[in-house]
């Protein structure tokens, strides 16, 4: 199994972790918001009959008979309510009085009158003034059979001379929270179902052109009378017609073939990461993320379409003594579009890279081949770094030039290749995969050191990994 596909199997398997503890968070949350909105009009319904009992107080003696009769006549009433999904057929809630020593007066179920009641919160505390509720079981063995009261004081000149308690099976409550676990587990699996469909039909259609114009490239190199696929009219429709429409005009010279390699080069680092995004998209993750992936698709696009059209240019570039119109370039925002550049094909390798920078540090040049230059030599430390490896990209100022450090570890460069890294079309074989590339990165990074009149050294490190500097003039 590829690095790649593993990356993306753990992808998803986190997503869906995500995804499961956020239904078993919702899920176990039900009860208790069901359970505070029964206890919320218990409170309510208390104080209701408390009042009325009060109403029928006498001397400061708590009068139940009316109560007694309307409980009696509600739970003999017919009743047949359908609430939603669930059918009630009768009066589940129940109510006893007590008096101020917690002596039960008045019971509507006829279990308890004359029981000392005084010990049980829902009394005690409403007797002292606070607020009182309990859950206590009918049966003690099975949770479905609790109770919830609510207490409410019935006062007789401004004293608490008794209580009235209101309780409620959590029985019916049950069967609403099974209801609603049903349906938010139902339309969960629903909705991640249709998102994976639409995740896959885009990634689909994002993958598919790529993949026609890679193996457009990589035709182009065997044979010259290969035609364009039909990549339809999006941005990779137009990479493709714009670099089929360049091949056509450089066709006849005699260094056509040194320049289509050197595109295929260049554009490889782009398109390897906007096809690496395209991958990710296939598994679910959060709209921001996805957002971001379909960002750098843009960003990348976008990059490869200056890069045919500076291809050209870079034709001269031997010839030229200098740079027609250098600019201020700033390091650390390079630093920061390099890493977001790079984000998917890092993600696939495996490998981790950390930047740091000066502050306001900036070298002076062409932003687009100061960023080809060290496009290349990140490039070429991902492909030679080992998965779980870090590559470290620092810029620092060395008295008037600026130094920028790409620091890899993998295997470095064997003795028998160390003066030959610089030439054209010369490469090593990829660890990981055993590919060579086109040989073109090391010698492009020097034309631009050297146009710049700054220089470029790689190295083997003592310590293990490769070292390569790019050393330019400060801004």
């Amino acid at each position: 199994m590829s690095a790649r596909r593993r990356i993306i199997i753990a992808l998803g398997l986190t997503i869906a972790a995500g995804i499961w503890y956020l239904l078993y968070w919702i899920v176990s949350d039900l009860e208790p918001r069901y359970r505070s909105s029964v206890e919320e009009s218990l409170v309510d319904v208390a104080n209701i009959l408390a009042a009325i009992a009060e109403t029928q107080t006498k001397g400061g003696q708590i009068d139940t008979a009316d109560l007694n009769l309307a409980f009696a006549h509600a739970y003999d009433r017919p009743m047949q309510a359908r609430i939603y999904e669930v059918i009630k057929n009768r009066v589940d809630m129940r109510a006893y009085v007590t008096d101020a020593a917690g002596k039960v007066l008045f019971d509507s179920t006829g279990l308890h009158t004359g029981e000392d009641y005084s010990e049980w919160h829902d009394v005690m505390l409403t007797l002292q003034g606070q607020y009182g509720a309990r859950t206590t079981r009918d049966d003690p063995a099975d949770p479905r059979t609790s109770v919830l009261y609510v207490g409410a004081p019935i006062y007789a000149d401004g004293k608490i001379i008794g209580v009235v308690s209101v309780g409620e099976p959590t029985s019916g409550l049950y069967q609403f929270i099974t209801l609603a676990k049903k349906r938010i587990i139902d339309g969960s699996l629903l909705a991640l179902l249709l998102i994976t469909l639409a995740a896959l039909l885009i990634a689909f259609l994002i993958t598919r052109p790529i993949g026609l114009l890679l193996d457009y490239f990589r035709l182009l190199r065997e044979s010259p009378n290969v035609s364009l696929p039909r990549l339809g009219r999006g941005a990779i429709g137009i990479i493709g017609r714009t670099f089929d429409e360049m091949r056509d005009a450089l066709e006849g010279r005699g260094y056509v073939e040194k320049y289509v390699q050197a595109l295929t080069h260049e554009i490889k680092s782009p398109l390897s990461a906007v096809r690496g995004a395209a991958e990710l998209m296939r598994e679910e993750m959060p709209a921001e993320q996805r957002a971001k992936f379909l960002k750098n698709i843009l960003v990348e696009s976008n990059r490869i379409q200056v890069i045919v059209d500076k291809l050209l240019e870079l034709s001269a570039l031997e010839k030229r003594s200098g740079l027609s119109e250098p600019k201020r370039v700033d390091l650390s925002t390079l630093f920061s579009e390099l890493a977001e550049s790079f984000a998917p094909a890092l993600v696939a390798s495996g490998v981790i890279l950390q930047s740091s920078c000066e502050p306001e540090l900036a070298v002076r040049g062409d932003p687009f081949l100061v960023r080809q230059a060290l496009t290349n030599l990140v490039q070429n430390a991902i492909d030679f770094s080992p998965a779980g490896g870090t590559i470290k990209l620092c810029g620092m100022r060395r008295g008037s030039r600026v130094e920028i450090e790409i620091l890899d570890q993998g295997p470095g460069i064997p003795e028998f290749a160390a003066d030959k890294i610089y030439d054209r079309f010369y490469s090593l074989r990829r660890p990981g995969t055993g590919r060579k590339s086109t040989g073109l990165g090391l010698s492009f990074v020097r034309e631009i050191a050297e146009l710049h009149h700054g220089e470029v050294r790689v190295a083997s490190m003592k310590t293990g990994g490769t070292c390569a500097k790019l050393l330019l003039h400060c801004a």
